[in-house]
């Protein structure tokens, strides 16, 4: 079976969605909170901590909304047809939290585009069609005018 790694640009968008849905999220518990007069800190703490579980659990159980409008999924390194368990996820998403861009810079440096907190949860995130690569592009040189013109080729990688 053949895998297909997405870009920097998919997951970036993914992450803008997702961070999208947790902003909602907290404006709605916010927004239901305030209707009560004292809300216990231990009913806050709880609250919080499910925005912070959104992702690991999303993962474990198949994808986040972001991953999911953008076709790309988190899955076991070892074996890509497998979803993560819950204690990867959430070991992932900790580190993903801590190094925040300093994880994703290292996507470019090998050749499944795997960011640090995948490399440490042992996950990869992998793309459910083909549509993430462009085609490869020669460029031809006109003789009689010597302009150059770019001309596509219909094989993907």
């Amino acid at each position: 079976m053949t895998f297909y790694y997405p870009y920097i640009k998919e997951r970036y968008k993914s992450l803008f969605i997702d961070t999208l849905v947790i902003v909602g999220l907290m404006v709605l518990i916010s927004i239901i909170l305030s209707f009560f007069n004292e809300v216990a800190v231990e009913v806050k703490i709880a609250c919080t901590s499910l925005l912070f579980l959104y992702e690991p659990i999303c993962i474990s159980v198949g994808a986040t909304i972001g991953q999911a409008s953008n076709k790309i999924r988190v899955r076991n390194n070892t074996n890509p047809t497998k979803k993560l368990n819950i204690f990867l996820a959430l070991w992932r998403t900790a580190i993903k939290y801590v190094l925040g861009i300093i994880s994703i810079l290292f996507i470019h440096g090998n050749q499944k585009r795997r960011a640090i907190h995948d490399y440490l949860a042992n996950s990869v995130v992998i793309s459910l069609d083909a549509i993430h690569f462009e085609p490869e592009k020669e460029i031809s040189v006109d003789a009689d005018e010597n302009v150059n013109t770019e001309k596509e080729n219909d094989t993907y990688f």
